[in-house]
């Protein structure tokens, strides 16, 4: 079926026979798509359609809350279809040391202190009961990965937090750093 985003091929132009699709985004973030269609209609006997097709304006990612440390939360662009969907920790100036990613349905406003006397100024930017995954990994030159690809066929746009949690020897007493908040919306 020819469709690009909402937008389906009109019944008036009959059925689909190929379809183009431009890899690479225009200056604008579009997508150029062509579809060949067979008509049923003697004027139109191989009419071919072209439109744009972009991602949703309103996908994005903004850091909120409290960090602990000298990293950097980010992620790549929060597409539905972008199965090379990473969230990404830098500058976090310690290597081979565990990391963790914290994902959660919910924000956590104001940010919850860990332990003041412990981990002072490092702070839960994530609801803790609405937690949907802790997801392990390493630091490697002070940066940390975790891809999530996300499927095309998701059932509906929705909203996650993303929070990185990591050990740094001497940062405080409990050797820990923490990320600010992501507020990822894909879309």
């Amino acid at each position: 079926m020819c469709s690009g985003g909402s937008y389906v091929l009109p019944a008036s132009y009959g059925e689909p026979t190929a379809m183009g699709l431009a890899f690479e985004r225009d200056p604008e973030g579009r997508f150029a798509v062509a579809c060949g269609t067979r008509s049923t209609t003697a004027t139109q006997r191989y009419p071919v359609l072209g439109f744009f097709a972009a991602h949703p304006t309103d996908a994005d990612a903004t850091i909120y809350g409290a960090r602990f440390g000298t990293s950097t939360i980010r992620c790549t662009e929060p597409y539905v279809g972008n199965l090379g969907f990473e969230v990404y920790l830098t500058g976090a100036n310690v290597t081979e040391q565990p990391a963790v990613l914290l994902l959660s349905a919910l924000p956590l406003q104001p940010p919850f202190p860990i332990d003041p006397a412990l981990a002072p100024g490092c702070a839960l930017n994530l609801d803790p009961q609405l937690l949907l995954a802790a997801l392990p990994t390493t630091l490697s030159g002070g940066i940390a990965r975790f891809a999530l690809p996300v499927p095309d066929d998701v059932a509906s746009w929705f909203d996650l937090y993303f929070q990185w949690a990591y050990l740094y020897p001497g940062l405080n007493p409990l050797g820990l750093g923490a990320s600010h908040g992501l507020a990822v919306r894909l879309r």
